[in-house]
């Protein structure tokens, strides 16, 4: 019988330690195999923002199952990107997101999305990582692993292509024909129409009393016509004298309630003068004071034929200067006076034969 050999039994027994772990190490690692790789567009040039890599493969593990419900909508999951994974790409690339989909029919199948935006030309090599760590919320150094390997991406650029070495400068604003005679045209009429603007707002106050000098030519024009019209009018009617000394005061009463814009229906007689004078400010001239002094003789005249008759007054001699009622052609007179002075106020301009 042989010699039992104890350094052959520690070193058969260490072999066999070093074939345990090496057993255990390959389960909790393992390596994903993609068999197709898509990069959208095919041509991806730096500073493209709509770049997308597209990673299919196969695996019997449910990634959906240990990951957390919150990212899952739709049937993707969202990646975490914080980790350490893909530190040192911050120069190369920017990676936007990431996300993992599984296929409805074939659910062993995953496609592994990334958007991202390249700042280097050349190639782009994603280091090897653990998608495990994408999805889990946290990580367990114990936990098993499954390592996915990406195939380098070409970036392109866009000097290359267009066999440029260096950009070209800036290149002016393309100009339509005509555009700057359209331009100086229209600053030449704002200018005009800022220097209208600034006349009439500097004549603004002698405009504005133009116009209503104008509104009261009208209105004084207007009132000359009416009260013109009622005075032919009675002269027509078959009417005692007291009653057309009524109505020619009514008719010239309203006439001066319209032109000096006060209530004269109950001013007497004798005080329509210094009414008139009050209500103008003293600001009338002398033919015009002429004129009132004219109308008010006819107020007086007209309120003797309505109030004297049967008087003791009307009886004095000689008695055609103290009858009360007009004389043979006296109304047409009156009517005919009338007209002229009520033009003549209206008129200043008007030749003084009028009256």
């Amino acid at each position: 019988m042989k010699k039992f050999n104890l350094n052959s039994a520690r070193k058969i027994f260490a072999l066999w330690i070093f074939l345990f772990a090496c057993i255990c190490g390959a389960a909790a690692q393992s390596s994903i195999k993609v068999h197709k790789q898509i990069l959208t567009p095919q041509q991806v040039f730096v500073g493209f923002s709509s770049c997308k890599l597209q990673c299919n493969f196969y695996s019997a593990a449910d990634f959906f199952s240990i990951a957390s419900q919150e990212k899952i909508e739709n049937n993707v999951l969202k990646l975490d990107l914080t980790g350490p994974q893909f530190k040192g790409l911050e120069e190369k690339c920017t990676i936007l997101n990431a996300v993992l989909k599984q296929d409805k029919f074939e659910g062993s199948e995953y496609s592994l999305e990334i958007d991202f935006i390249p700042w280097q030309a050349g190639s782009l090599v994603f280091p090897p990582f653990d998608l495990i760590s994408l999805i889990r919320d946290e990580q367990d150094s114990d936990s098993t692993k499954c390592i996915i390997a990406l195939k380098p991406v070409k970036i392109s650029s866009i000097l290359e292509k267009y066999n440029e070495t260096t950009l070209k400068p800036p290149v002016s604003p393309i100009e339509i024909p005509g555009t700057s005679y359209a331009v100086w045209t229209f600053i030449v009429a704002l200018i005009l129409l800022l220097v209208i603007i600034c006349a009439v707002l500097a004549k603004l106050p002698k405009i504005t009393r133009k116009i209503a000098q104008m509104k009261s030519r009208v209105a004084f024009k207007k009132n000359e016509k009416n009260t013109t019209k009622k005075l032919n009018s009675i002269l027509k009617k078959k009417i005692t004298d007291a009653d057309f000394g009524e109505q020619w005061q009514k008719i010239m009463r309203n006439y001066l309630n319209s032109r000096f814009g006060f209530d004269f229906s109950t001013v007497p007689s004798s005080r329509i003068a210094k009414v008139i004078s009050n209500v103008t400010g003293d600001m009338l001239d002398e033919k015009e004071e002429s004129v009132v002094m004219s109308i008010c003789a006819m107020f007086v005249r007209t309120d003797y034929i309505r109030f004297a008759q049967g008087s003791i007054d009307s009886k004095l001699l000689p008695s055609n200067e103290h009858k009360a009622e007009f004389a043979k052609g006296e109304r047409k007179e009156i009517i005919k006076r009338s007209i002229a002075l009520i033009h003549y106020l209206d008129n200043p301009a008007s030749m003084e034969e009028e009256l």
